[in-house]
């Protein structure tokens, strides 16, 4: 392998990382879609295939004492997240067994099998921790960041850490979320706030759910999901101001960028078919 070889300003080896990071979350999420069909996993799993992108280039960033809030579509963030502080294959390992593990509502898997596919959590990675509600991480996240910065002028070891919080263009819409950018903006939170948008905040198309222009669209970075470079690069910017910033309140606003084009799936264990949609209902077009 040519050592120096750059693609998208990735080293050969950072790069083929990342991608087989990618790789390993769509090789689990298929295997967790066969298992939801099968009966294996009960209940309902919003899987993150589509999005390994973001996931894995914005947590290639941080450093291990970092913290992450996550969505309903966890098991990429929590994958991404153990997968980069584990220092040996037989620790990765372990990391995925133990969440298929959770999944499978095993007393093996990080919850004692009792969060399951979205409420996984891995507080000792710095992982606080997926939701069932969409927004509702938001909160947990911008009063995480809050106590780092509380703590940090008494713990040294709390100087420099981040909060990367994760969620959909749905949850953009929720009073979750203004509230916590205000607030996070107001302190001078040390919190990074991604958005993975994929279009839809479930079945709504985001452009009948948003007015453009307007709070919802205040992000101001944009990076491409495709490859996991350019939410890398963004992340790394967004991280930088925050850990150099003093433990005293700013009115700069956090940082934060908008994503696209992540095309998620859902699936739930088999049960007997809806009624059908009538032939005269409305239809809506993204």
């Amino acid at each position: 392998m040519n050592q120096n070889l750059q693609v998208d300003g990735l080293s050969a080896a950072t790069g083929l990382d990342l991608l087989r990071q990618m790789w390993e979350i769509r090789l689990f999420e298929d295997r967790v879609y066969d298992l939801l069909g099968r009966n294996v996993i009960k209940g309902a799993s919003h899987l993150y295939a589509g999005e390994e992108a973001v996931a894995v280039g914005a947590i290639s960033v941080l450093r291990d004492d970092d913290l992450i809030t996550s969505t309903h579509r966890g098991h990429g963030h929590c994958h991404a997240r153990g997968a980069a502080i584990a220092k040996t294959e037989e620790a990765k390992q372990e990391h995925y067994e133990r969440m298929m593990a959770e999944l499978c509502g095993r007393e093996t898997g990080y919850c004692l099998g009792r969060g399951g596919s979205m409420h996984i959590a891995d507080v000792e990675k710095g992982n606080l921790g997926a939701t069932g509600i969409v927004g509702g991480n938001i909160p947990v996240a911008t009063g995480a960041a809050l106590a780092l910065r509380l703590r940090s002028g008494e713990a040294q070891q709390d100087n420099g850490r981040v909060v990367l919080c994760f969620f959909g263009d749905g949850a953009a819409q929720t009073g979750n979320f203004h509230e916590s950018l205000n607030m996070a903006g107001l302190w001078g939170l040390p919190v990074v706030y991604v958005i993975e948008n994929n279009l839809y905040g479930m079945s709504v198309p985001i452009g009948h759910a948003a007015a453009r222009g307007g709070a919802s669209w205040s992000a101001r970075r944009t990076a491409g999901t495709a490859t996991p470079a350019p939410t890398r690069a963004s992340t790394a910017r967004a991280t930088k101001r925050p850990r150099g910033r003093p433990a005293t309140p700013s009115q700069a606003l956090p940082a934060g960028w908008w994503t696209a084009g992540c095309a998620p799936r859902t699936r739930s264990t088999p049960s007997r078919p809806g009624p059908k949609r009538p032939s005269n209902a409305p239809q809506s077009s993204p």
